[in-house]
């Protein structure tokens, strides 16, 4: 049997972005594969210096830290020493449970908090099959269920995670509570949520720390109401800077780039010179790859979008775009709103919707143009497996948007 290797370290890596505590990791190497798994305790910074490399313990040899570090030295000990025949049939993951007593935890004795944030850190955020922005969806249903457990199940064992425990947690999520800050939220987004808990729910199945996944009985609606259209006849009114100061006219012109072209905000507040290209013949090509899902939007610009980069490259910065944030653009776009007498309150994220609307408007029909223009995903249609979207394309649904614009805006 090859050697099999146990190693403590503390993590820099893993820093706690709220306590800047470092927690301590064990790692168990066999035949090249390693097995890594956070313990329960953490060193604050000033601890670092105290911790010996050599020897993976603190200098103080009576440190709690170092007593149950001993402890899980002497069951790994134990186990190749004694156990070696078993052993050798062993992954490093085997091992690494075993010495931990995930096979007590088996029982139902691990939280599911702590089982939640282990799996956030070692299956989503360690993986580099998520987006950012899918580890930000995660984190951000992670810690409604952590708020969730505080209030109602503080040590909550997966003994005691069943039907009643998820269906509480569902109409938590549906629910106000003051007192904690929340407002209920619609059964769309609760949908989203319960759906990573599903997902949650089968690793502990695979772990054998369930028998039943409880969230795949809770039912909840995933279609989304039919949203309002933006009033088309309101375009024009985004167009006008009467009334407005310079700072509100530098936010609807980044508005209105968003609206002429379907870039969301982060990703046209990340735009750079490479995503822009410009041909002899004055035709400027944007080119980007989406932040959510990062998909590829192509698109010919018309003259009004031209027109905003050019003003938007006067400034004194480097960026393409005006940057801010999200929060104070949707503040002034709500009193640029109010100013226009637009009774759709303007956000951010409403600035697609009105592309899609003034694509569908410009008679531009063609679906897998349309998801080239915005930034989707045609991998399920099958025309996209014979015909992709061509620069021509491009140009003709750009001389459409344009000729609807020019009649809109005259």
């Amino acid at each position: 049997m090859k050697k099999v290797y146990l190693k403590f370290y503390p993590n820099l890596k893993k820093k706690s972005s709220k306590s800047k505590r470092i927690p301590i990791y064990i790692r168990i190497i066999k035949n090249g594969l390693k097995a890594e798994s956070r313990l329960h305790f953490d060193l604050a910074k000033n601890e670092l210096k105290n911790w010996n490399k050599d020897f993976q313990r603190l200098i103080d040899k009576k440190h709690v830290v170092n007593l149950h570090l001993e402890t899980v030295q002497a069951k790994f000990n134990n186990l190749v020493a004694v156990e070696y025949e078993r052993v050798a049939g062993m992954s490093a993951q085997d091992i690494r449970d075993e010495i931990l007593g995930v096979g007590i935890e088996k029982a139902g004795a691990i939280t599911v908090k702590d089982f939640m944030w282990n799996y956030f850190n070692e299956e989503i955020k360690g993986s580099s099959a998520y987006a950012e922005s899918t580890m930000i969806n995660y984190r951000k249903a992670f810690r409604h269920m952590d708020r969730f457990l505080n209030h109602n199940y503080p040590r909550l064992t997966f003994r005691n995670v069943d039907y009643k425990m998820a269906n509480s947690f569902k109409n938590y999520l549906l629910s106000d509570f003051p007192d904690l800050k929340k407002t209920k939220m619609s059964e769309v987004s609760a949908c989203g949520i319960i759906k990573k808990f599903r997902k949650l729910s089968n690793h502990a199945l695979r772990s054998g720390l369930l028998e039943t996944n409880p969230f795949k009985e809770i039912k909840l609606s995933y279609v989304s109401p039919e949203k309002v259209n933006f009033n088309i006849q309101d375009v024009p009114k985004l167009f006008n800077s009467e009334h407005l100061t310079n700072y509100e006219l530098m936010n609807l012109q980044l508005f209105n780039l968003m609206c002429l072209t379907g870039c969301a905000f982060q990703d046209c507040q990340e735009l750079n010179k490479l995503n822009i290209v410009s041909f002899e013949n004055k035709e400027t090509l944007l080119s980007y790859k989406r932040n959510k899902t990062e998909h590829v939007s192509k698109q010919f610009l018309t003259r009004q979008a031209n027109a905003i980069l050019d003003a938007f490259s006067k400034l004194e910065k480097t960026e393409v775009t005006f940057q801010i944030s999200n929060q104070y653009f949707n503040r002034t776009l709500k009193t640029i709103g109010q100013k226009k007498n637009i009774k759709m309150p303007l956000t951010s994220h409403l600035a697609r919707s009105i592309y899609n609307q003034l694509l569908n408007e410009a008679d531009i029909s063609d679906s897998l143009l349309i998801n080239k223009l915005m930034g989707w995903s045609s991998k399920n249609r099958i025309e996209s497996r014979y015909r992709g979207i061509t620069e021509n394309k491009l140009m003709e649904a750009k001389l459409k948007l344009q000729f609807f614009l020019d009649n809109l805006l005259a």
